[in-house]
């Protein structure tokens, strides 16, 4: 079991744009997800990308197939109270992707018959959005097309460690446990809700530190 991706809602592009600039990072790619009511900017290290997400269309994101989801509810964190973060794995093993306890999201840009595994920890929008990637290889083995120059012209190679930090009062589900057993994600109280990363560097420097989360309104 390996991290895929870790997503952060944000307002818009714009926005999408200001906090990866902020970083240091160099985009990847965009994508529009059709009937999802989403769009993202994502930034592809070696062995994860960071995905910010927003919503462009509220009734797709709120449409019987996408509900369950709380995407919507997600994107209103700033004021709603909710969880602004995703975090997707890969190549899950039988036993573990039991353990997680999921349901199956079939989301309309996918082929018919794929879906993702979701936690049910999920539904509830004050925890962070758990889930399977359709994806099984790292960006580091993506096509150069696709990949790009990864974060390498920032200096950057891979994610080392996650850090999840979980407001007081908001408890990690047994699924988030799980995945921290797993990958190097860890968690703790802090008071908002953050995601950092730590980062390795070509130039062997110590791991940089890159907080995904946007500073509170």
């Amino acid at each position: 079991m390996e991290l895929d991706h870790l997503f952060i809602m944000v307002a818009d592009g714009a926005e999408a744009e200001q906090r990866a600039r902020e970083l240091g990072l160099t985009e990847t790619y965009r994508r529009r997800h059709a009937g999802q009511g989403t769009e993202n900017l994502c930034c592809c290290f070696e062995n994860l990308f960071v995905e910010f997400l927003w919503v462009h269309g509220e009734a797709e994101a709120r449409s019987p197939p996408i509900r369950r989801t709380m995407l919507y509810e997600r994107s209103l964190w700033r004021t709603a109270g909710t969880c602004p973060f995703g975090i997707a794995w890969r190549n899950a093993s039988a036993g573990t992707l039991s353990s997680l306890d999921c349901w199956p999201f079939q989301p309309p840009y996918l082929p018919a018959g794929v879906s993702l595994p979701v936690t049910n920890s999920s539904d509830d929008p004050t925890q962070p959005m758990l889930f399977g990637s359709p994806g099984t290889v790292s960006p580091r083995d993506w096509p150069m097309e696709r990949r790009g120059l990864l974060q390498y012209p920032a200096g950057f190679t891979e994610v080392t460690r996650v850090e999840l930090g979980l407001p007081a009062g908001i408890f990690p589900p047994a699924a988030l446990q799980t995945l921290a057993e797993h990958t190097p994600l860890s968690f703790a109280v802090t008071a908002q809700w953050t995601l950092t990363v730590e980062v390795a560097r070509i130039d062997g420097a110590p791991p940089s530190r890159l907080m995904l989360s946007a500073p509170p309104d």
